[in-house]
């Protein structure tokens, strides 16, 4: 009998031990799914660039942005460069497997990628920084940077001495192309006969082909050379260095330091806030799918002019150019400049009156087509104020079709109020 009463109580302690370990086992699954949760929870934010961030211009503002995003909102970032398309959507979505509740893909080449990665990853948003397309968790920024360009073309058209400017990309992306018809406008609101020569390297990257591109633009009389080429733009700025009376103009982001002996202005975007401001939005939970428009009147967009060489600017000609960019309204008047350029009535690039063409056939958004025309209307008063400046002879009137209001008519003038030669 004492035999089986020690076999009972051996048996009671193993129980014990055992519950013991079951508890134990239990409050370890516990905590863990706590920490499993906690780093869920973490606001991961990831950037795909198409070329190096040491490119002091687009790649480079991205890289900012995602920083700042680090420093204001405690977030937990990635960076990651990617060529090819096969590359982006292998990064979308491997981010977007990790967790990650918001990926960049800076570019206009990256929107396919997104939206093909963006539906098998509902909780990720994902945002390329031009583009088109919307969907439930895919939207783009359009950041307007060829009403920059036109402040910048407005600018070379007063600066050159021989009426032929250069313009380099770097691949013929809409938004790349879109930049340099803002530039030819604005050099054509000054001086309409003024030529304006144009290249694409096929990359963002070839510093040795660029720099060779803007030697045989200088060769040919070219004398202010802007670019949008990123990284390879180090060749123009070399090009126009070696080129005695050589301007060159920064782009996408303030690059007067790069070259300030010879880069009269820079065509600016305020990318580390765009950004910023979009994932404060998504950490908050307040993100909303749709097309953002970015441009001079939303602060993002400008023109920079280098303190170095402001002395070579004539006042008039800066008085002009900073009249037109507070009113913000190069992204239609360049177009009614270059209308034979136009498919559709205004519609360019990817900025926000070919959107508004392109949405002509849909349903109105009232708040989309409100805007605009108050903008037009804005458009139509500025640009009187200005023709008023610009004098009164030698005029041609042109048209640009809107989808939201009647045409509105714009004339520039032929002669301009500031000499063409740049002052010593």
């Amino acid at each position: 009998m004492w035999l089986i009463h020690l076999m009972c109580r051996y048996m009671d302690q193993r129980f014990n031990i055992l519950s013991r370990l079951c508890l134990v086992g239990v409050v370890s699954l516990a905590l863990s799914a706590g920490c499993v949760r906690q780093r869920t929870d973490t606001f991961k934010v990831a950037l795909l660039t198409p070329g190096p961030i040491s490119d002091a211009g687009w790649n480079a503002g991205a890289y900012e942005g995602l920083l700042r995003i680090r420093d204001s909102l405690g977030a937990e970032v990635s960076h990651v460069e990617t060529k090819t398309p096969a590359e982006f959507e292998e990064a979308f979505r491997d981010y977007a497997s990790r967790g990650y509740r918001l990926v960049f893909g800076h570019g206009f080449e990256f929107q396919d990628a997104a939206a093909r990665a963006g539906a098998d990853f509902p909780n990720t948003v994902f945002i390329t920084t031009s583009g088109s397309t919307v969907r439930p968790n895919v939207s783009p920024l359009v950041f307007e940077l060829e009403e920059g360009t036109y402040l910048a073309g407005m600018l070379a058209g007063g600066l050159t001495r021989s009426g032929r400017l250069g313009f380099i990309g770097g691949i013929k992306l809409p938004p790349v192309e879109g930049t340099f018809l803002g530039f030819r406008g604005g050099a054509r609101a000054v001086r309409p006969g003024v030529e304006v020569l144009q290249a694409y390297l096929g990359n963002f990257e070839d510093v040795a082909a660029a720099k060779e591109n803007a030697l045989a633009q200088i060769g040919r009389g070219a004398d202010v050379l802007l670019h949008n080429a990123d990284a390879a733009s180090f060749g123009i700025f070399q090009a126009a260095r070696e080129s005695p009376g050589v301007f060159a103009l920064g782009a996408n982001k303030d690059q007067n330091a790069v070259a300030p002996d010879v880069i009269v202005a820079s065509a600016t975007l305020d990318v580390p806030h765009a950004l910023l401001m979009v994932a404060r939005r998504v950490k908050d939970g307040v993100w909303r799918p749709g097309v953002m428009f970015l441009g001079i009147k939303d602060g993002v967009v400008d023109l920079v002019i280098n303190p170095r060489l402001e002395s070579r600017v004539p006042p008039a000609l800066r008085a002009l150019v900073e009249e037109v960019g507070a009113v913000g309204f190069g992204y239609v008047l360049y177009r009614a400049l270059d209308v034979d350029d136009a498919p559709v009535g205004c519609a360019v690039g990817s900025g926000r009156v070919a959107h508004e063409h392109r949405a002509a056939a849909r349903a109105p958004r009232a708040d989309r087509r409100g805007a605009g025309l108050d903008r037009r209307g804005h458009v139509a008063r500025a640009a009187g104020r200005v023709r008023g400046r610009l004098g009164a002879g030698g005029g041609r009137a042109v048209t640009c079709a809107s989808t939201t209001s009647p045409r509105i008519s714009t004339t520039t003038s032929a002669s301009a109020r500031w000499p063409t030669t740049p002052t010593p």
